[in-house]
């Protein structure tokens, strides 16, 4: 079948798979100018990407595979794309985006799946900006300490310019890790077949970079020599674990599709976004252990490695389940998943994600309502509203950013009052509204402070308001009695006898009461009510 076939078939692929998308598109999209999108690959793992970023961007794409045209076709293509001059370009794989980098030279190029190594230097094009889909290598040699803690040495071997650049960050990074790491270099696979031949060991991991020297021989006898010699195989190549390796990691491809939508969003609203190569880098990585492989070499992998790979299995699934359009279904699944691992960024991240589009519009109604609400001054009524919505979507940044802001509004209102009040010479209701600010809002520091000033302004004046709480008190005026004690506590919580003469203040107000009460109904016991009673 030739390249063009290929293609062909896989356009078709693409185009029964976008057939789902218009279930979140909004309508107008068709009015943008169209996105070319330049790829390098018809795998599985690109056609995710390009399915989830047609989903994020919501932009119509014409998808141009450059290794199925030749030089003529490909350079008329270009001179096409340069008189439509489009809002920008992206470019998934090195093949293609080397080719993009050379002939575009005005227009903004979003590319990612190329590594660092792969990005020519003294581009003429300064309006460049990507996805990073390097992993770390500090990614391997943490899960190599995990796996196996003494581990001292990993080798690894390069055949070109780019597996080399790759392996040199282990130089540094191992050190962190305390290891020894190795890069040889190779002209082909059959010398690194034959450099393993002659060793004698010495080494606890081989770290598998991608490049052309692992065919497929290569890279069976590599597995079979870890697996006899007990030597753990770590690759981020995703296929490779199912085909003989320890364990890999690999990217959530679905999610490279949704940062690269979403940094396409970015640069539609504004082009400066995309210049002097911008970068973003994925987080999210999956650990995906063959055990029975481990097992056959004779290594016993920790339960949490296990369960941190299972996981990510669940979460492959739930993505899975999300593509197809069971949103319900995925939902459950990252729900599940978050029950065993409540901080696993990809489940958090793809739950809220399902959740929006399942309950977006409710939740977009009840925003509505809790801004009104916020106007209306009606803040309590807002944090009922908002309390909904954080009970369908409780990660909603949005939401939680509201509450809080409903708080320190509601705190600043009282805190205003309270400033009034203190104008007016109402020193006692000034101080009250600065507590209920602080209650509300306990860092309103603002309202702290104008409390404690307030405070220290009036603490010369608790023994005169003792004088006369104590003048109401021995003439058996109580409730004033209390009111003043209160009044004292306001401005010395620690006052233990306004404390103690305000309980037995509010005691005998109640005595009070029942004595009236008493002689209204002509009880003969009415004096028993005030026996033992205590005098100032």
């Amino acid at each position: 079948m030739t390249l063009k076939h290929q293609f062909f078939l896989f356009l078709i692929v693409i185009v029964l798979l976008f057939e789902v998308i218009p279930l979140y598109t909004s309508e107008g999209s068709d009015s943008k100018k169209t996105i070319p999108v330049f790829i390098s690959s018809n795998s599985t793992y690109y056609i995710k990407i390009i399915n989830q970023i047609r989903v994020v961007l919501n932009r119509q794409m014409d998808l141009h595979f450059l290794s199925s045209l030749n030089e003529e076709e490909t350079l008329a293509l270009f001179q096409k794309i340069k008189s439509d001059s489009p809002d920008f370009l992206i470019s998934l794989g090195n093949p293609s985006t080397t080719k993009v980098f050379e002939n575009f030279q005005n227009v903004p190029i979003l590319y990612s799946l190329l590594p660092a190594a792969a990005l020519p230097k003294n581009l003429e094009n300064n309006k460049i900006c990507g996805v990073n889909t390097d992993i770390p290598i500090k990614e391997f040699f943490a899960t190599l300490k995990e796996m196996k803690p003494e581990s001292r040495k990993v080798l690894s071997f390069s055949g070109n310019q780019f597996s080399r650049f790759i392996a040199s960050e282990g130089m540094y990074e191992s050190s962190r890790y305390n290891l020894l790491f190795e890069n040889i270099e190779v002209k082909s696979g059959t010398e690194l077949i034959h450099i393993l031949k002659e060793m004698k060991g010495g080494f606890d991991a081989i770290y598998i970079i991608s490049d052309p020297i692992y065919d497929k021989e290569t890279f069976d006898f590599v597995s079979e020599y870890c697996r006899e010699n007990h030597i753990i195989l770590m690759t981020s190549i995703p296929y490779l674990i199912n085909l003989g390796a320890t364990f890999s990691i690999t990217h959530f491809y679905s999610r490279i599709g949704m940062v690269i939508g979403e940094l396409g969003q970015e640069i539609s609203r504004n082009p400066q976004v995309c210049r002097d190569n911008y970068l973003l880098p994925i987080r999210e990585h999956a650990l995906s252990i063959n055990s029975e492989y481990a097992e056959k070499s004779g290594l016993a992998i920790p339960k949490h490695l296990i369960q941190r790979s299972e996981n990510n299995h669940v979460i492959l699934e739930g993505i899975n389940q999300y593509e197809k359009g069971n949103l319900e279904i995925s939902y459950l699944i990252m729900n599940k998943l978050l029950e065993k691992d409540p901080h696993n960024r990809t489940g958090i991240f793809f739950r809220d994600l399902i959740n929006e589009k399942l309950n977006g519009r409710k939740i977009s109604e009840l925003f509505k309502k809790a801004k009104v609400l916020h106007q209306n001054k009606e803040y309590r009524e807002e944090r009922e509203i908002l309390k909904k919505i954080l009970a369908i979507y409780p990660s909603s940044i949005e939401a939680n950013e509201a509450m809080e802001n409903s708080l320190f509004s509601e705190s600043e209102s009282k805190r205003v009052h309270g400033d009034l009040m203190s104008s007016q010479n109402e020193v006692f209701l000034a101080i009250v509204s600065y507590l209920d600010a602080i209650k509300i809002y306990p860092k309103n520091e603002k309202a702290k402070s104008e409390l404690s000033t307030l405070r220290a302004k009036e603490f010369k004046n608790i023994p005169k308001y003792r004088e006369t709480a104590i003048r109401y008190y021995n003439t058996r005026n109580y409730e004033k009695a209390e009111e003043t004690f209160s009044n004292i506590l306001l401005i010395d919580p620690n006052d233990r006898q306004a404390e103690e003469y305000r309980k037995i203040s509010f005691n005998k107000k109640k005595g009070m009461e029942k004595y009236v009460e008493c002689i209204r109904k002509n009880d003969k016991k009415c004096s028993l009510i005030w026996k033992g009673e205590k005098e100032w």
